[in-house]
């Protein structure tokens, strides 16, 4: 039985592709066959699905809209339909995210031009037994780069509580200023998380001579640049005048924030299309029912990747001879603990590649690691006929093998000092992780309160280059990929930085606030921050 590829109606002819209303005179009446859900429309498609699935459209809305949009673009019902499956599990998935509200105190004192403005929010969450971390970020287009604003929650926040979250912003110029794509980032105790966009709001600069002019006819002083008051008494004030300090008040503005939705992956447009023109009851076709069970269960890649090498005594130095080939996916055999697995984890994150993942246990590892690795650890990448292990090895070959988004220098020179930086953090930071981490071949000389401090020490050297700098080099790369893991485990293996290592604290949290590092987190690795 197969299904018109408009409406879904079940059709029991083999080659008529639409029913007899959406065909010759209905809204598929222009449809080509081989038209039908291009990866592009389907992209375009489902980003604008997106956007009104969560603007709380009601069903009939959003299929009135949405049969238009498909008429358009050509967008099979089986494709419509999955789409929305996959954006209401995610709905499913952030809805207690969603309880809470935000607000801004539209009293901002010493708010002028030049100096440091303290922006002051406040966060309820309105959840019944949910805890709450916020951090608020705004890229402010007055300000040098890297001086935007960023606060955040240092703890969880209680059921049924509010906390004040601010930081300082700067302003080039007076007037009335507007606050837009203030992003919300809301993760829970088990490192779930969604991002959410305020609404823009306003609020008054003004100038430092309106600043100098105020002090002098109220408090008969002048602040000069925050740095000392003179007294100005005699300077035009009658002296016998008392005049009192005006206390600031709180004036809180309900702010209205929207979730920002995750889009769907560029692969998964390719599985929406493959799996469109298959007929109802077809489960016999036995390439899609192998794709359908590696997708479900990894441990199928395991045994015919055992049954492969064990069939034709395959050795890893020598597979060009053996023309031995697994399959055209990246499998990444990883431990789901190991700093080096999350890197190359990371990589594959950020760039949206098709890619399946094996978690191994270190402790109790199957003899194929030891086959395809000689040095019997993870991570290790199989690509076709292809092994590769050591995560840097792996990480600059996913790079060169999938170029766009590039995660490496544009020149060779600046290739060249990435790499040396990378060798010096693996002999200066990464051995010394190895021991914490009881990694096999770790020196077992060095004590573990030795690598902290150890770690802690080149850290705290490390830090003031982030003063200045948003990444390691201009742009994210590689080299900040290879640093993250480490910086993610800090607090899990008990090094504590003094507050002079702040930058480095700053430039941890820009990283693991792309949607990548986060999606790259396995359970394990979630509860690490907690």
């Amino acid at each position: 039985m197969y299904k018109c590829l408009f409406c879904g109606l079940e059709n029991p002819s083999e080659t008529a592709k639409f029913c007899s209303e959406c065909g010759p005179n209905g809204p598929a009446k222009n449809w080509m066959f081989e038209n039908v859900d291009e990866l592009r429309k389907l992209e375009q498609y489902a980003a604008m699905l997106c956007e009104l699935y969560f603007e709380n459209q009601t069903e009939e809305e959003l299929e009135k809209i949405s049969l238009k949009m498909r008429e358009r673009l050509m967008i099979s019902h089986n494709a419509h339909t999955d789409i929305l499956s996959q954006l209401s599990d995610q709905k499913s998935a952030i809805t207690h995210l969603l309880s809470f509200c935000l607000e801004f105190d539209e009293n901002v004192i010493d708010a002028f031009a030049g100096h440091d403005t303290f922006l002051n929010f406040r966060y309820t969450n309105l959840s019944e037994d949910d805890l709450f971390k916020v951090s608020l970020v705004w890229d402010n287009n007055e300000a040098a780069e890297g001086l935007g604003f960023k606060a955040d929650t240092k703890n969880f926040v209680k059921p049924g509580s509010a906390v004040t979250i601010g930081a300082s912003a700067i302003f080039d110029r007076i007037g009335i200023k507007e606050i837009s794509e203030l992003q919300i980032v809301i993760t829970d105790q088990f490192g779930e998380s969604a991002q959410f966009r305020a609404e823009p709001f306003l609020f008054k600069v003004s100038g430092t001579n309106q600043h100098i002019t105020q002090n002098i006819s109220t408090h008969n002083q002048i602040s000069i640049e925050g740095r000392g008051v003179i007294d100005a008494s005699g300077m035009g004030a009658d002296k016998t005048i008392q005049k009192t300090t005006a206390i600031s008040k709180q004036s809180w503005k309900l702010l209205t924030c929207r979730y920002v939705p995750k889009g769907l992956k560029p692969h998964q447009f390719s599985l929406i299309k493959s799996n469109n023109f298959l007929h109802v009851g077809n489960t016999t076709d036995k390439n899609i029912e192998f794709e359908k069970v590696n997708k479900e269960n990894s441990a199928e890649l395991l045994d015919a990747t055992r049954t492969s090498l064990e069939s034709r005594n395959y050795s890893p130095h020598d597979f060009d001879s053996k023309g031995y080939e697994i399959s055209n996916k990246l499998i990444l055999y990883s431990d789901p603990t190991c700093p080096y697995s999350h890197s190359c984890r990371l990589v594959l994150h950020e760039k949206k590649v098709d890619f399946l993942v094996h978690d191994v246990d270190v402790k109790n590892k199957e003899s194929i690691i030891s086959d395809m690795n000689p040095y019997g650890n993870v991570p290790i990448l199989v690509h076709g006929d292809l092994i590769i292990y050591e995560f840097d090895v792996i990480n600059e070959y996913i790079n060169d093998r999938f170029p766009v988004p590039s995660l490496s220098p544009e020149w060779i020179v600046d290739r060249a000092r990435m790499r040396l930086f990378m060798f010096n953090f693996k002999n200066e930071l990464l051995k010394y992780l190895d021991v914490l981490e009881s990694r096999v071949g770790a020196n077992e000389l060095i004590s573990l309160e030795d690598a902290r401090q150890y770690i802690s020490d080149r850290l705290i050297q490390l830090a003031p280059v982030f003063k200045s700098n948003k990444y390691l080099f201009d742009e994210y790369s590689l080299l900040d990929i290879t640093l993250a893991p480490l910086l993610w485990r800090l607090n899990f293996h008990k090094i504590k930085l003094p507050r002079e290592a702040a930058p480095l604290h700053e430039y941890s949290e820009r990283i693991f606030s792309r949607p990548a590092f986060r999606e790259a987190l396995t359970p394990f690795e979630k509860v690490m921050q907690s």
